[in-house]
């Protein structure tokens, strides 16, 4: 159970982080990473009117359309970073995992100092059991956000998958730090004590572990009024 616990870990992390678009999401001169030219005003303008209708059908589960509508943004503007990582979205959600990872792919050539997308691209990776890739963009999230616990958690679960558990430890132990509740911290540094023979400090983080998981079970959301 342990032992399965590791090979799944990193798709416990939370789904993208959607960032905002902007006229500036081109490379920093306005022209692709491959040296193409700069994508002129009009052509902004035109992707973005197809970045926002994708976006609003994906919010609404209309997967299909919203993929023919990023589609399009891509075609007219292929220098903006937001289309690519929204398709890569788009395709994640439709099983088409390998589409979605040279999608972020891409985006990162566009973007290449956007923690978020090397996060992404890990959790795509994650999910295409490409654990190695996946960890080298953990890696790289975290070298660019050292404080995004998210971050910070989904290497450690690479480093745990990987056994380097004194690693998986310590990036467990950051994430607890600062934040306390986090009961998949706890679940993680358990797993990785336990893998390094250390049974009684993982006893410990798994009661803690048990005690937040049932403290969120009791929580009943409240529907309405009686």
């Amino acid at each position: 159970m342990r032992a399965g616990f590791l090979k799944t870990i990193v798709l416990s992390s939370a789904s993208l982080l959607l960032v905002s678009c902007s006229s500036q999401s081109t490379g920093s001169n306005g022209s692709d990473a491959q040296g193409g030219a700069a994508t002129g005003p009009e052509q902004r303008r035109e992707g973005s009117k197809f970045i926002e209708a994708a976006y609003n059908l994906r919010s609404q589960n209309k997967l299909a359309e919203s993929l023919a509508e990023i589609n399009k943004a891509v075609e007219t503007d292929k220098n903006n970073y937001y289309a690519w990582q929204l398709r890569g979205d788009i395709n994640s959600v439709m099983n088409k995992t390998e589409d979605a990872i040279e999608d972020l792919k891409k985006a990162i050539e566009l973007k290449p100092d956007l923690a978020v997308l090397y996060y992404t691209k890990a959790k795509y990776e994650g999910q295409a059991r490409k654990f190695d890739d996946a960890l080298k963009d953990a890696e790289q999230a975290v070298k660019l956000e050292p404080k995004n616990l998210e971050y910070v958690y989904m290497r450690g679960s690479g480093y745990a998958i990987a056994q380097e558990y004194k690693k998986a430890i310590a990036d467990a132990t950051t994430v607890i730090n600062g934040d306390p509740k986090n009961r998949l911290a706890y679940r993680l540094r358990s797993v990785c004590y336990f893998k390094s023979g250390d049974k009684k400090r993982s006893a410990a983080d798994d009661r803690t572990y048990q005690k937040l998981a049932q403290a969120d079970a009791r929580v009943i959301p409240v529907t309405g009024v009686q």
